[in-house]
């Protein structure tokens, strides 16, 4: 659809949009956040598959041809129809697309890129200037010696092909294409790796004997060379037939499509007499055999002699037939002409006349295009033989035995080579050229350090906010950090108005343009240096260059020498010392321009004087140098910033740190202000420098900035340092298995050894832990035992580094991973019934408590009302009081227990232990003055309910439980319906997904609480008495007489009868 454009009229149109809609959604989608890109690729389940950014500016212009469509008919898109085609393609096609896909263009295959056209339509002129030249990936010596064996003949029209008979490869039992006019010119580059060079040999042969020496006939020889080393003799044929095409023009493929049997040219009479005989009748499917009884025994024998006598002559006649057929077939061959139908007529004698005549004259066709084929490769192979003879081989060819076959294209080892590599040169630089790759310096940068003025100071005005008099406490606290900012704000205004303009006063504008230019000028001569250095010296080299087979001379390709990853592959050229020091002088050059760029940029830009003030503060390579520390250098240029002196000196402080001394790892923590660079720039500083294949740098960031993270890391260290941005993911949801455990393992093997980086989140990471020791409480020990072998790598060769370690390493963040059975807390239902008889209590003297301490200190949002309501009670921490009312509330608690006031937890205690267990309850010391624990005396019932009021109390579990707001910190799950209990919530109505609260008595109190504030949905109502009617009717008299003991007396006798009217649901 996306080639072929358009579509069909009226029902179908829809169709098509939703198509092409679906087709966009491909392309990830990528907005700007706060000076980042932030990619979104959760639309769709396998990105790393299928993600193109191209297809969304594909379906953009279909979609709009479509909309044409509709308007040329006179229909309209459905309104909603428009909506989603906005929504879809608003961040698949602005400009972090268009950038984004230039970025990533090398990487596509050459099929999978867009054409020139659809570029300069989609890329729009401000674009165009920035893509990138074709790309060629590196060779490795052995692929450049078979493209350089094929590509010899081809260009120096000297013989270097081993002779071998074409018949016997090209003549094989398996079915053969046949010249089909050059399709392999319209065949996609991807496809042609996987191609079987004798599918496409009479094709390639034709374009050989017709064409001169071209470019696309080179290449494409040359690219089958790389991919399939086994099939370069016969390679190096067809080279020497093109380098001398004249004397095969003559020789002319025969015009056939398709040759089924290419080793059967002659007339197969064994072949042909078993089709005959399989289609002449035999007696027996005739007439049957006469059946054989003794009732008339004379008669039976008769009938099976008469039957016997006709077998006879129809033996004979079928085999004169037989003799007949053949000697027609063997005359029609001999005449090489078909079998027709009416000359194997023969009555009811043959069977399918039509069916054998199309079997014959089939094979008639295959056996005279095989003979076809063995007279042209006869010709051809003869004049092959002559040329071979008359050309001599190349003085730089080792000798090649004459006689070779062509091995089989599987499981083949690798042809005759016999070119030597080049070798780069050396590259003249001049001592400040030599000083600038070593120091990173820059004679001539423009660096300008600011004065704070000096001038006198004004009155800061007063901030224009009136004063609350309802709250003045309240509005204090606020007002304090605000007014300290507001005058922090006009200091500095005052500061920057006294600062002199850089425009005119210094005639920075000047300056910063000779400065540019400089280093333009000192970048051209470095590379024109470089050019040399790299570019081929010997005749053959520079006919490889002339044909495009030489790999492009570009800074892009070169500058990935300068620090490559420990993974990377092998250069086409090794980079002595003198080329690696002009590369990195280059690179320097090349900042520096960036840096000219940038400011002047920031002039010309509006309220960019901060912006240019901290550029100019720093002319880079403070700190650190290039020779030391080549991937910062490369960082600076992909990604177009400057390291300032302060991100350097915390980056080797980090380094410094994670170097073994001793033995020990020594672990830093640098704490850094916010907007100075610790995620955008110094991490993959970092990260750059650790992953020199010998540690696997692992960078654990929060849940909520993983995703923009891991996209800029990306994007920042995926360019010339070639690094990639790994995931770690482990949840208990996923199924997680042996093959898992052992791909995670590669996976870190992997980038440890290739220089990426991975990134990850806390939970996983203590997954991966929880996980190994959930296996094997299951008894899986195999697969518990690869992730405890994922877990030793990662303690012995991860480098860790934390990116916000203040909020990671905070105590309240935890794992709640179970294992094993539930296990009953210690209580079981007394925990319940002490909760609901403490919420009582609040409830029962919150009222009181308000009047005494005031509003500012407990807020009652609705007081106790008819039907049993509780009321809504929180603390506010915010007053110095909170803590007077918390105490206050535990003693009328603890008053309210002792009294009776909750039957269902009084303990039976004499007067003098009353105290004692009051004091336990209250008190958060554990033992008494006589150094015994406060409840060893009490029996084992009463410990059971001391301790658990004690935890509630004086280990302040009811102090968080009314300091939290119902529905915004906690409450029950909005959507998943399935978990009954209370739940963390990150904002209004909103839980936080996969977590719980740790403590089992905050969970147990803020659900009572949930259910006291929001009461019983309708299901849930339905389950407690579809539960209550199944119980006996005494103990469901009971319990229902209990729940509606709270009820006021005017409530009504119809509800606090426990007949079937009230039970039945």
């Amino acid at each position: 659809m996306l080639a072929t454009g358009g579509g069909s009229m009226s029902d179908t149109l829809k169709a098509h949009d939703e198509a092409l809609l679906e087709i966009a959604t491909f392309s990830p989608r990528r907005s700007d956040y706060h000076g980042m890109e932030q990619n979104n690729f959760s639309e769709f389940p396998l990105p790393s598959l299928c993600a193109h950014d191209g297809f969304a500016f594909l379906a953009q212009s279909l979609l709009r041809e479509t909309r044409e469509a509709c308007r040329l008919a006179g229909e309209h898109r459905p309104p909603e129809l428009e909506k989603r085609i906005y929504a879809v393609l608003e961040h698949r096609t602005g400009r972090l697309a268009k950038r984004a896909y230039l970025r990533g263009r090398d990487l596509y295959s050459w099929d999978g890129r867009l054409s020139q056209a659809e570029e300069d339509c989609i890329l729009g002129r401000g674009f165009l200037a920035q893509r990138p030249t074709c790309f060629k990936q590196h060779l490795d010596w052995d692929a450049q010696a078979r493209i350089r064996s094929v590509a010899v003949p081809l260009l120096t029209m000297q013989s270097g092909a081993a002779a071998f008979d074409l018949t016997s490869f090209i003549l094989a039992k398996d079915p053969l294409i046949g010249w089909t006019k050059q399709r392999w010119q319209h065949t996609s580059i991807s496809l042609w790796a996987n191609v079987r060079v004798r599918e496409l040999w009479l094709d390639i042969y034709d374009a050989a004997r017709t064409e001169s020496v071209s470019l696309a006939l080179c290449f494409l020889l040359s690219y089958i060379a790389y991919h399939d080393r086994s099939a370069v003799p016969l390679l190096q044929q067809l080279a020497l037939i093109a380098a001398h095409s004249s004397r095969f023009s003559a020789i002319v493929p025969p015009d056939h499509a398709h040759y089924n049997s290419p080793s059967e040219a002659e007339f197969d009479e064994d072949s042909v007499k078993q089709w005959v005989d399989r289609q002449l009748k035999k007696f027996d499917e005739i007439e049957e055999h006469p059946p054989r009884g003794n009732s008339v025994r004379h008669e039976n024998e008769r009938a099976v002699m008469l039957y016997e006598q006709r077998k006879t002559l129809h033996e004979q006649k079928r085999s004169e037939v037989f003799h007949v057929l053949m000697g027609v077939m063997r005359s029609a061959w001999k005449r090489n002409t078909c079998v027709s139908e009416s000359e194997i007529h023969f009555g009811e004698m043959v069977k399918s006349a039509l069916e054998l005549v199309s079997r014959v004259n089939a094979a008639f066709a295959d056996w005279r295009a095989a003979r076809d084929l063995h007279k042209f490769l006869a010709r051809v192979n003869g004049t092959l033989g002559e040329l071979q003879k008359d050309l001599p081989l190349s003085s730089s060819q080792a000798q090649v035995p004459l006689d070779c076959r062509l091995p089989s294209l599987e499981g083949s080892q690798p042809a005759p080579f016999w070119l030597e590599p080049p070798v780069a040169k050396t590259v003249p630089l001049t001592k400040s050229q030599t000083d600038m790759a070593k120091s990173g310096g820059f004679l001539g940068a423009i660096s300008y350090q600011f004065q704070r003025g000096n001038g006198s100071a004004h009155a800061i005005p007063r901030l224009p906010i009136l004063p609350d008099v309802t709250h003045p406490e309240i509005a204090q606290q606020l007002l304090e950090p605000l007014q300290e900012s507001w005058e922090l704000a006009h200091k500095e205004d005052e500061e920057e108005q006294q600062q002199p303009s850089l425009s005119e006063s210094e005639g920075i504008c000047g300056r910063l343009e000779g400065y540019l230019k400089t280093a333009r000028e000192r970048a051209t001569d470095l590379w024109s240096k470089v050019e040399r250095a790299v570019a081929p010296m010997d005749e053959v080299g520079q006919s490889l260059q002339r044909v495009g087979l030489w790999n492009d001379v570009v800074p892009g390709g070169l500058l990935t020498v300068v620090a490559p990853s420990p993974g990377q592959a092998s250069c086409a050229w090794q980079s002595p010392d003198k080329v690696r020091d002009a590369l990195i002088a280059y690179a320097v050059c090349l900042r520096h321009a960036q840096r000219a760029q940038r400011c002047l940029r920031f002039i010309s830009g509006p309220d960019s004087s901060a912006a240019l003030r901290k550029e100019l503060a720093g002319i880079g390579c403070e700190g650190w140098s290039p020779q030391e520390f080549p991937a910062w250098l490369m960082l600076e240029i992909d990604n177009n910033f400057c390291i300032r002196k302060v991100q350097a000196d915390v980056a080797r402080m980090l380094l410094s740190s994670m170097e073994h001394k001793e033995n020990v790892r020594q672990n830093m923590v640098s704490q850094l202000n916010m907007g100075e660079g610790k995620t955008a720039v110094i991490i993959p500083m970092v990260a750059s420098a650790l992953a020199d294949g010998t540690a696997c740098v692992r960078v654990t960031v929060l849940t909520s900035l993983c995703v923009t993270s891991a996209a800029d890391w990306q994007w920042k260290i995926g360019g010339l340092l070639g690094r990639r941005v790994f995931p770690l993911a482990c949840r208990r949801d996923l199924p997680l298995g042996l093959d898992e455990a052992r791909l995670m393992l590669h996976t870190c093997t992997r980038v440890r050894q290739e220089g990426h980086m991975i990134v990850t989140v806390p939970e996983h990471r203590l997954s991966i832990e929880n996980k190994a020791l959930e296996l094997a409480w299951n008894g899986d020990q195999e697969t518990s035992q690869a992730f405890h072998m994922v877990l030793d790598f990662c303690e012995e060769h991860c480098r860790d580094v934390l990116d916000e370690s203040d909020e990671i390493l905070r105590p309240k963040y935890q794992q709640i991973y179970t294992l094993g059975g539930p296990v009953v807390l210690d209580g079981e239902r007394l925990r319940w019934a002490t909760a609901a008889a403490v919420l009582r209590s609040v409830d029962t003297h919150a009222l009181a408590l308000q009047k005494r301490f005031g509003k500012e200190t407990i807020e009652i949002l609705s007081e106790q009302a008819d039907g049993g309501q509780f009321s809504v009670v929180r603390l506010l921490q915010q007053s110095e009081f909170c803590s007077d009312v918390y105490e206050e509330l535990c003693k009328h608690i603890a008053d309210d227990v002792l009294r009776g006031t909750h039957p269902e937890i009084r303990p039976w205690l004499l007067p003098h232990e009353q105290e004692a267990w009051r004091r336990t309850v209250l008190s958060a010391d554990v033992r008494d003055e006589a150094g015994s624990e406060r409840w060893s005396g009490f029996p084992e019932n009463v410990q059971t309910s001391a301790l658990i009021l004690r935890g509630l109390l004086s280990h302040q579990v009811l102090f968080v439980a009314l300091t939290k707001r119902w529905r915004v910190e906690f409450g029950a799950h909005p959507t998943d319906h399935r978990r009954k209990s209370a739940v963390p919530f990150r904002g209004k109505d909103a839980a936080a997904d996969r977590t719980e609260f740790g403590h089992p008595d905050v969970a147990l109190l803020l659900t009572t609480v949930h259910y006291y504030r929001g009461g019983l949905s309708i299901d849930q109502l339905d389950e407690v008495f579809a539960r209550l009617v199944k119980m006996n009717e005494a103990i469901r008299r009971a319990l229902y007489s209990k729940w509606t003991s709270l009820l006021p007396e005017d409530a009504g006798w119809a509800l606090q009868a426990t007949d079937r009217a009230n039970t039945a649901v």
